[in-house]
């Protein structure tokens, strides 16, 4: 599998400390066990109701220190990995599937793990090797085609808050075999419950551009819902031996939510929504029942899409064995859609839950909601930063004029340009909002920038990155604490090779590859990787945020791009591209324009380019879709003035695949792959450096 360190975060005390990771790279989940607690959450003050508790229990693990460091040189590496795809036997995907939660999703408070299968003694849930068993053979009418009968659906209610924030694994298996199989990143506040917190935030051009929608923090959730006009009230949420958990009297609903909550005895437990009944999957553990039922298994939990109802107040009423024992009355906000796809929203939601702490929430198509994507305690802290990088962190040729500069244009770089004069949270006259600038916005304070940065244009991970680390660690240590420098390498170490695929021999040795146009190998570059990062991490109280390279073989579906070069001598990128791979030297371009690809962009140079890259890193600027204004029309390479400050966007909070911001779907070949054929608007979340 591709894999990548895409945000790697070194605190010291309240800020992460570090010491080199010296073990090959591994998936994050492979690398940090989920620590969790195995106590019942705390009873609901003032209630005999049990707190909602996810029936598994994460074990605890011996490197669950390494997870939560406290004091000391630790080493916490957020690992983010491209999510692909698993193969299962086709038989098996025909009879069953898991459709909550979605591979490479964003996941946060309380959720429903769902889907159906035809044929199953039961189905069991594995969370990162944690299996437990979830209620089965609730009706789905949708699935009768396909199983000949409806009582089909299994859902488990689960707490996502007792895992640890970052990758974790989500097995389905229908009597021990596994039929789906999720990879998902977790988010949340370090406890299995959050309470006494409040928030409300309006997001600006959502749905659509021009208009707005509020999320408001529902604390049964542990989520935030879409806030409707106004509120509802009246109902009860059941006593005794019986409780309705969600949703809460009076609350507001949106997207698909979940209905749940216990019952000690039923035969069997139905939802009813302003008089029609659905059964819900019951029999789930809740341990923290047993004190009142002497038994676990009394979870009950229904998915619902509540952009089926229309907006305003609806009735949701709870009974056992046909007798109510809860109701409630609840305000709906819908989209104007039963499932709204192809959009895309993430923002940064500041203060939350406590001053000095924001979160990103990013849309989820498949939730039809918005969840908590990450949580960023650091970035707000920063007071230094510096950039190690090639030409695309000095902003070479960003400006794009007639007139073409040919030289690096650092003030209008993604990383640490900063022209907004006295107004903190504006980009400046250049139209780049770079990452300096983001965090002075949100500081409200002048940031310390390495003026200039550290990068160099034509540098490499094989040869610049442990000289750049040293200058960085110079400049920084001298600067007040918490720091940050972000890491962009690679990309020449794909495109400095020789336009020749094969040679007898390489100018740095066995560092390059003479049967791969000379480019770097995939363990120099780790190496050198490693031994720069090891000079970082001695930098105390340092965010170190890496950037995996761009997929630079797309710049094959720009042949045809105008450039402005030699005042438009040129009438195509294809024709700049070829007059430079043949007369490079005259233009000072040994090997070209990144000729290794581009001399003539044949399928087996986009290919190679492609699968050579995909061994360094993968992860958002690699899934990112580049379109022809961001490329400059100086030398058909570079980022321009827009791809400066998309660049910028998507590495500091993420980005949210949509038609907006199309991202690359691996499937199919390397061609394919390397040219994005396959695109993905599903709304999947892929995060920044914060």
């Amino acid at each position: 599998m591709s894999r990548m360190v895409f945000g790697c975060v070194y605190q010291e005390n309240e800020f992460w400390s570090a010491q080199a990771l010296l073990a090959p790279f591994q998936p994050a989940a492979m690398l940090w066990a989920a620590c969790g607690r195995s106590t019942a959450s705390p009873s609901e003050s003032g209630s005999t109701a049990p707190a909602l508790q996810s029936r598994i229990v994460v074990r605890p693990n011996a490197n669950c220190s390494r997870a939560h460091p406290s004091v000391g040189n630790t080493l916490l590496v957020i690992f983010s990995t491209l999510m692909l795809g698993f193969a299962f036997p086709r038989s098996l995907w025909a009879q069953a599937t898991l459709e909550n939660p979605q591979p490479g999703s964003a996941q946060s408070g309380i959720g429903v793990i769902s889907g159906w299968a035809c044929n199953a003694s039961h189905i069991d849930i594995e969370i990162d090797g944690a299996t437990a068993q979830a209620a089965y053979g609730t009706s789905r009418e949708d699935t009768r085609p396909v199983c000949r009968d409806a009582n089909n659906g299994f859902g488990l209610l689960f707490n996502w808050n007792l895992l640890s924030s970052g990758p974790h694994t989500v097995r389905a298996l229908a009597d021990g075999s596994e039929f789906g199989r999720a990879t998902v990143t977790v988010a949340n506040f370090g406890t299995e419950f959050l309470t006494g917190a409040n928030g409300e935030f309006a997001l600006d051009n959502f749905p659509q551009a021009g208009k707005q929608v509020t999320l408001l923090w529902q604390e049964s959730l542990q989520n935030f819902v879409i806030k409707g006009a106004s509120a509802s009230s009246g109902g009860n949420i059941g006593g005794g031996r019986r409780f309705l958990e969600n949703p809460r009297p009076g609350s507001f609903q949106s997207g698909i939510g979940i209905i749940s909550g216990w019952a000690c005895e039923a035969g069997q437990i139905d939802i009813e929504i302003d008089g029609a009944k659905t059964q819900a999957a019951y029999g789930t553990s809740r341990e923290d029942t047993r004190s009142v039922c002497g038994d676990a298994n009394n979870g009950f939990g229904l998915l619902f899409n509540w952009n089926l109802l229309g907006n305003g107040t609806h009735q949701v009423r709870a009974l056992a064995d046909g007798q109510e024992f809860a109701n409630a009355t609840v305000a709906v906000t819908t989209l104007g859609a039963e499932f709204l796809p192809g959009v895309g929203k993430s923002e940064r939601l500041e203060n939350f839950p406590l001053s000095g702490t924001d979160i990103i929430v990013a849309w989820q198509q498949n939730l039809q909601n918005f969840v908590i994507a990450r949580v960023d305690a650091v970035g707000p802290q920063l007071n230094a930063m510096d950039a190690a990088g090639d030409s695309i962190t000095k902003a070479f040729n960003a400006q794009s004029a007639p007139t073409c500069p040919n030289s690096d244009q650092e003030f209008l770089n993604w990383s640490t340009s900063d022209t907004h004069g006295s107004d903190f949270c504006a980009a400046g006259d250049d139209g780049v909002f770079s990452q300096a600038e983001r965090l002075e916005c949100r500081k409200g304070a002048t940031l310390v920038r390495a003026d200039p940065n550290d990068a160099e244009s034509g540098a490499q991970m094989l040869k610049d990155f442990v000289a750049q680390a040293n200058k960085i660690k110079t400049f920084l240590s001298a600067q007040p604490a918490p720091r940050y420098v972000t890491v962009w390498l690679g990309h020449n170490d794909v495109c400095a090779g020789t336009i020749e695929k094969v040679r007898s021999s390489c100018d740095k040795g066995n560092d390059q590859d003479p049967n791969n146009y000379c480019r770097t190998t995939a363990a120099a570059f780790e190496r050198e990787f490693r031994k720069g990062l090891d000079i970082l991490i001695t930098v105390p109280s340092l965010k170190v945020g890496v950037a995996s390279l761009i997929r630079v073989s797309q710049l094959c579906n720009h042949e045809s791009k105008k450039p402005c070069v030699l005042g438009g001598l040129f009438q195509s990128c294809e024709a700049v591209w070829q007059t430079t791979a043949i007369g490079g030297p005259v233009f000072g371009l040994e090997h070209g324009i990144c000729g290794s690809l581009t001399s003539d962009c044949s399928d087996q140079r986009i290919s190679d380019a492609y699968e050579t890259a995909k061994t360094y890193f993968s992860e958002a600027p690699w899934v990112y879709k580049f379109q022809s204004e961001e490329i400059s029309c100086c030398d058909c390479f570079h980022p321009s003035k827009t791809g400066q400050n998309n660049a910028s966007r998507i590495l500091f909070d993420g980005f949210t695949c949509s038609s907006t911001d199309v991202c690359c779907t691996d499937a199919g070949d390397a061609l394919a792959q390397g040219l994005c054929t396959t695109e993905d608007t599903s709304g999947t979340f892929h995060p920044g450096l914060f």
